[in-house]
């Protein structure tokens, strides 16, 4: 397995721990204390494993440049973000928009280079495609969903609790298409990867 598959298969498992352990203070033991710290803290790495990630699959100069740029804004604005504006500990959407729009813009690139490019790709097995696809599919819906949730929550609006529900949806498929790439994978050992 490629280098750039494995380590984002070890950000899926840390994934996994930081659901379990902000699910667990939500709807466990802590419920005078919102969980928010936790995904507030595992944005940042998130995001950059992402950019990594893409800057090691996408090949075109400008995109890699623009990759590196945009993650050292990221960075410089998570750390006002928490530092300085709003604290590690209260929810900010607006952030959390900024990484839909990051993620979902690096995958619009891959796509693009994909498009480009003068190798026969058969994407059914292309691991990389998948993960783009899921990615895709959960941020795109994501843009919306954050750009409009502080008025939501302003408003006490009665489709908050529906759209979370989506949302767990959406993440499902993001998985589902995550599952499918490492498959791929697996009924393909004898193709090498670049």
């Amino acid at each position: 397995m490629p280098f750039h598959l494995k380590v984002f298969s070890i950000l899926l498992g840390v994934t996994l721990l930081v659901e379990l352990v902000a699910s667990n203070l939500f709807f466990g033991w802590d419920k005078d204390h919102p969980n928010y710290f936790i995904y507030n803290g595992f944005l940042l790495p998130e995001m950059l494993v992402y950019a990594w990630f893409y800057h090691r699959i996408i090949h075109i100069k400008p995109v890699k440049t623009g990759i590196v740029i945009v993650s050292a804004l990221f960075i410089l604005q998570n750390l006002y973000t928490f530092f300085i504006l709003s604290g590690f500990y209260k929810w900010n959407a607006y952030l959390y928009l900024v990484s839909a729009v990051f993620a979902t813009l690096i995958v619009v690139c891959y796509y693009f280079e994909l498009l480009l490019s003068d190798q026969y790709v058969r994407l059914s097995k292309h691991s990389e495609f998948w993960i783009a696809t899921g990615m895709l599919v959960f941020y795109t819906c994501q843009i919306p969903f954050f750009g409009s949730l502080n008025y939501l929550l302003e408003h006490k609006s009665k489709l908050i609790p529906v759209l979370f529900a989506s949302i767990e949806y959406i993440d499902a498929l993001m998985y589902g298409a995550f599952a499918y790439a490492y498959l791929c994978i697996l009924w393909k050992p004898q193709q090498k990867y670049k």
